[in-house]
């Protein structure tokens, strides 16, 4: 889920035709969630043009999602005084069904951190105000978050619940803003020392999947 592809259509003419009728379900596929408008192409190779058509998706759905059989109808014409004169023979092109797997995250050794990002995380840290605070003052951090390649869905795990929070920070209940600049994702964290004991910022467990290696990558900062 979260990951991205491209689904494409080849289609090959050796002469003019008007389509009447075409099923193309990689186009608008369903249980998918499209990137963009589907893009038209057209190639010619000799006597022969091809069109492209492609579309990125991004997976949504777990599960096994069959699109098809596909297929375009229409008829040839050749121009004559400037008018399209029709072959009677209707012409037809197939392609067999295309069965797409999205496969859920594996439960073995996923890390409790994980929040559904893909690709090897990058993580940068930096303290917006003083480095000297007051017990009960708030003080901000940014993380910035890069390397994964569906940063809008990415969130961060609860950063009370990693070690070293838990009785010497209070976090505020409303959620860390965020915003993105480029391919990098900013976090904006607010906490409150409980406790003159401090002495540092524990370190914060960040993780994600790597759909290319196929394992969790676990950074800590």
């Amino acid at each position: 889920p979260g990951e991205r592809t491209t689904f494409v259509y080849r289609i090959l003419y050796n002469q003019s035709v008007d389509l009447s009728k075409s099923e193309l379900p990689l186009v608008h596929p369903e249980h998918f969630k499209k990137v963009g408008d589907v893009q038209i192409n057209d190639f010619q190779l000799a006597n022969i043009t091809m069109q492209k058509l492609t579309q990125e998706v991004e997976a949504s759905e777990i599960g096994t999602f069959s699109f098809g059989p596909s297929f375009i109808e229409g008829y040839a014409y050749t121009m004559k005084g400037g008018e399209k004169v029709y072959d009677s023979k209707l012409l037809r092109a197939d392609a067999p069904a295309v069965v797409v797997e999205v496969k859920p995250f594996p439960i073995q050794e996923q890390p409790l951190t994980f929040t559904g990002g893909l690709g090897k995380i990058k993580v940068e840290a930096s303290i917006n105000n003083s480095k000297s605070v007051q017990v009960g003052d708030p003080f901000r951090f940014n993380l910035k978050i890069s390397g994964l390649a569906n940063l809008a869905d990415v969130s961060l795990p609860k950063i009370d619940c990693q070690p070293g929070f838990s009785g010497f920070f209070q976090s505020s209940d409303a959620t860390p803003l965020s915003d993105i600049d480029g391919k990098t994702k900013n976090f904006l964290i607010e906490l409150r020392p409980l406790t003159a004991l401090i002495q540092e910022i524990p370190s914060i467990e960040l993780s994600s999947f790597d759909p290319e290696s196929k394992q969790y990558v676990i950074l800590n900062l």
